[in-house]
């Protein structure tokens, strides 16, 4: 625990280590509350170093409240704080009870807000409403990099209004929309934005039901796609008929260089759709297709495309 009354041992003049991280984990005994943080970003520095010759304001950039309780009410508090600071970079708020009530306050927040770059709100439960309120704030805010909302509920019409904002963010880079059950349809409105869209380099679309149509809306899009460099699609619903429309796509595609297929239902003739493009592709660096149905002659195949590959 930080004493806020430490004094120097000597009348001089002392320099004291600015704070850039704060970790308030709930499994902690932290005195300091959630909303007391929250008050401190706008109100007073967190942490406030005085003395006779010294002192030092103190600001943060790392605020970890995640798994913290915090419901709607707390969230529209720190909306208002976020909406006048000018420090925070990076905010946690994972497993925590936020819907799309207290989404739309932190998209509100993020409208004007422009110093925050990485923003985790996964594990919440926030639906297709919260992410009609984020992609709004998407198409108008300028600083926001990465955008984690994995384990929500934003499904198809989420995705679709996402999308939207998409099509007009120039800042976004990482996108993480891991279990939040997308169907195919949900990934039509995706591709369609991704065509737009010429800044996320960082795509996960894991756990979640992604099939035949889906991969072919995908596949459209990749061919030409000249900025995504990681997609993670593990976990869907990716079977070896899928695999075919993928992979070429991916001998058209000259960026992508992590690929994560696992957990799909792709067996040996699957994966010699993926030899083929191997055996041309020098782009891809990274291939995982752990958990897969593939037996030693795909495995085989895929060992002699890796020696034609350089």
């Amino acid at each position: 625990m930080i004493n806020q009354s430490m004094q120097p041992s000597t009348g001089r003049s002392t320099v004291l280590p600015r704070i850039r991280w704060i970790d308030l984990m709930a499994h902690t005994r932290c005195v300091i509350s959630a909303t007391d943080a929250i008050s401190h970003l706008t109100n007073q520095p967190i942490i406030q170093f005085a003395h006779d010759n010294v002192e030092e304001t103190q600001s943060i950039t790392t605020l970890d409240l995640h798994r913290h309780g915090i419901n709607d009410t707390r969230a529209e508090d720190l909306a208002n704080a976020l909406e006048h600071d000018t420090t925070l970079i990076t905010l946690d708020l994972s497993e925590n009870q936020i819907t799309d009530i207290g989404a739309q306050y932190l998209a509100n927040a993020l409208r004007k807000n422009t110093t925050l770059t990485t923003l985790n709100m996964s594990a919440n439960r926030i639906g297709y409403e919260g992410a009609r309120c984020l992609a709004d704030a998407l198409e108008n805010n300028m600083a926001l990099v990465t955008l984690n909302i994995a384990n929500n509920h934003i499904g198809d019409r989420g995705l679709k209004n996402l999308a939207n904002g998409l099509k007009y963010n120039k800042t976004l880079i990482q996108l993480d929309l891991t279990n939040n059950q997308i169907g195919d349809d949900g990934i039509e409105y995706l591709a369609n934005a991704l065509d737009d869209n010429s800044t996320l380099t960082v795509l996960n679309l894991a756990n979640n039901s992604i099939g035949y149509k889906g991969i072919q809306y995908l596949a459209s899009v990749l061919g030409n796609n000249t900025k995504l460099i990681t997609l993670t699609i593990s976990n869907n619903r990716i079977k070896d008929k899928e695999m075919e429309y993928f992979a070429d796509a991916l001998k058209r595609n000259k960026t992508i260089m992590n690929l994560d297929l696992s957990s799909n239902y792709i067996d040996n003739h699957g994966v010699y759709h993926l030899a083929d493009v191997l055996e041309n592709n020098t782009m891809l660096t990274v291939l995982q297709l752990r958990n897969c149905q593939i037996g030693n002659k795909g495995v085989e195949r895929l060992a002699n495309a890796l020696k034609l590959n350089s």
